[in-house]
């Protein structure tokens, strides 16, 4: 049987796991697809994870705070953890251009050490049309934006 202490924590990681996953439903509702620019995970049928901005580590995340809706944003796993060029492994990273979060507009950085060696480097930014965020590679290093979009993608579910 559970202590008192015991019982106290098991109750608010639960608070915790509830609010994360109401967090997580409204990013799914404001995202609807993965945020990579012109990822064609929907052709393949693939999973869509939401991803947060700063990973929980050892310490947990005691406050809740990391699952704020403006810190998390939905991309495919590919994007998320399966591509070489990925979140997890610390090749692949959605920058914030505002203090709204994803809530705004992001951009998108890589590490491509054949091109930029350890830097990272700008891939795509959202830009405000008047009607709509849209995408703009056309700044990024043309052989940054070949890499990353998708030829190791269709190559595996084709």
């Amino acid at each position: 049987m559970k202590g008192p202490t015991a019982r106290r924590r098991a109750a608010k990681a639960g608070r915790l796991k509830r609010a994360e996953n109401k967090n997580k439903e409204k990013v799914r509702d404001r995202d609807r697809k993965c945020r990579f620019p012109l990822c064609p995970c929907h052709r393949f049928g693939l999973f869509l994870e939401v991803s947060h901005a700063e990973h929980k580590g050892m310490g947990g995340d005691p406050t809740g705070e990391r699952s704020a809706p403006y810190l998390m944003l939905l991309v495919c796993n590919w994007r998320h953890k399966e591509s070489r060029y990925s979140i997890d492994k610390k090749s692949l990273r959605w920058v914030p251009l505002t203090d709204r979060g994803s809530d705004g507009p992001i951009a998108w950085q890589a590490r491509v050490p054949w091109l930029m060696g350890n830097d990272w480097v700008e891939i795509a930014r959202e830009e405000w049309d008047g009607s709509a965020y849209r995408w703009n590679v056309r700044d990024a290093p043309a052989g940054a934006i070949f890499e990353m979009l998708t030829p190791e993608l269709i190559e595996r579910f084709r």
